[in-house]
């Protein structure tokens, strides 16, 4: 295993930090999180038996038009390491070859637990799965001293929960444009303004009651937010309640790491969707899609069809103010990278499935889906999702990643003596297909043509 990836690491940032930089080093010094606790090892343990869903298929379908073969020979940056970011980037992208890979981080403490998590994993991988020449460079130092010339540029670059405590975001996203290949891509997450009034107030209250508290005395800090929030005469339960509503995981999992990244950071910027689209375009981008999480409360439990034809601006204005977004996950390509979403109104596109075409046959309605999202696992049920449609039925269970949209109703006029027509299909389809899509279940490729005469092949 040891031949194939190269770890270097690189400590004692000599550049000089802001003051705003200095506060985020002792932050994440002292209070690292996600903490290395429970749930990462079992994250860890989900990852090397390949049970965490790839997601690289619908990449290529939103940022490449269908048309790109592997991931091979492929440069990632992950911006704000963490300790959980960067095996999970690994994860995703081990079985490929010629794969480099530069994460950065202002905290010494969180890229030590972020290596020896990597390390924990890869102990646990088949090496036989492991693709050749993996490098993986990990650097101390602040995103605002990123350059092109030094560092180079990116296929893809991983940005999430670091913009937003920026003294000014937009100087960190004009590095992050300067340093993204024309046609690459990032994943970006900031703070949502509307779903995060709850957490906002808190944050606001705690710097009331810690006015002339040193900025980094967090011990007094964290006292003060007990005190004032633990209800002793319910043994806590308010405490408890707010961690575990407004955090979605448990006070066991949380504790004092996350009272202080949830509700004590020094700096932190939030947006509504308005302010988001006007940030991003900015810098020369331009938002192509939202991750899952925000998609599935769009557009799961509501009528698609109302709103699958509006714009992106005008879909996710829908969003949020119906499902009180807490953050905003998404991604980004450069202005200029103009049509690269492949569409199902284009029939030739091939529809394709991470998962086993069995479980779109007999077990269609009874099979369990599931799903990967930022803070646990969640469970949906297809009858939740699929109506018992026959035609629905027969489209799915022709879904083969070969034949085309066309050809697949074909197969099913013929198959179930109708006369429906290629549109009349799709406005049958549509719905279910875009519920399924935004769960990533469901991602388009490219036909294949004398200039893209080749099966795209993704991790296996």
């Amino acid at each position: 295993m040891k031949n194939k990836i190269n770890i270097e690491i690189k400590f004692k940032n000599k550049k000089k930090l802001s003051e705003n930089e200095k506060n985020l080093k002792y932050h994440y010094e002292n209070y690292i999180y996600p903490n290395n606790n429970e749930i990462q090892k079992i994250k860890i343990n989900l990852m090397s038996k390949n049970l965490i869903l790839y997601e690289h298929g619908f990449i290529n379908s939103i940022v490449y038009k269908g048309k790109k073969k592997d991931f091979n020979n492929y440069n990632l940056l992950i911006v704000g390491c963490g300790t959980e970011i960067l095996h999970r980037v690994f994860n995703e992208y081990c079985y490929y070859n010629n794969i480099n890979i530069v994460a950065i981080g202002l905290s010494e403490t969180s890229l030590k637990t972020s290596k020896l998590m990597l390390e924990n994993m890869i102990d646990k991988l088949d090496e036989n799965n492991i693709g050749e020449n993996f490098n993986i460079k990990i650097i101390e130092m602040s995103l605002l001293d990123l350059q092109s010339d030094i560092h180079g540029k990116f296929d893809m670059i991983h940005c999430t929960g670091v913009l937003h405590h920026l003294v000014d975001p937009s100087s960190g996203l004009d590095k992050l444009y300067e340093c993204l290949k024309d046609d690459g891509y990032m994943c970006l997450m900031v703070y949502g303004k509307m779903g995060r009034k709850l957490p906002n107030h808190i944050t606001e209250t705690m710097k009331i009651i810690n006015k002339g508290i040193d900025t980094n005395d967090y011990e007094t800090k964290i006292k003060n937010f007990k005190d004032f929030y633990y209800d002793e005469n319910t043994n806590g339960y308010l405490y408890f309640q707010i961690i575990s509503q407004l955090c979605g995981v448990d006070e066991q999992h949380m504790g004092d790491n996350g009272i202080v990244d949830q509700f004590l950071h020094s700096q932190e910027k939030d947006y509504d969707i308005i302010e988001l689209f006007d940030f991003i375009e900015h810098s020369g981008l331009k938002i192509i899609e939202f991750i899952n999480e925000e998609n599935y409360k769009m557009n799961l439990n509501r009528n698609v069809n109302d709103i699958i034809d509006k714009s992106h601006l005008e879909k996710y204005k829908i969003n949020e103010l119906n499902s009180f977004i807490r953050k905003h996950s998404f991604f980004v390509t450069k202005k200029e990278n103009n049509n690269t979403v492949l569409k199902i109104d284009e029939l030739d596109n091939i529809m394709c499935t991470d998962f086993a075409q069995i479980y779109f046959r007999d077990e269609l309605l009874k099979f369990k889906i599931y799903l990967k999202t930022d803070t646990k696992t969640d469970i949906i049920f297809f009858n939740e999702v699929i109506p018992k449609d026959p035609i629905i039925y027969h489209i799915l269970n022709f879904m083969n990643g070969k034949d085309s949209i066309k050809e697949i109703f074909d197969k099913v006029r013929e198959n179930m003596k109708i006369n429906k027509s290629d549109n009349e299909l799709l406005e049958i389809f549509k719905p279910i297909y875009y519920k399924l899509w935004n769960i990533k279940i469901i991602y388009l490729k490219a036909p294949l043509t004398e200039d893209n005469d080749e099966e795209v092949t993704y991790n296996k």
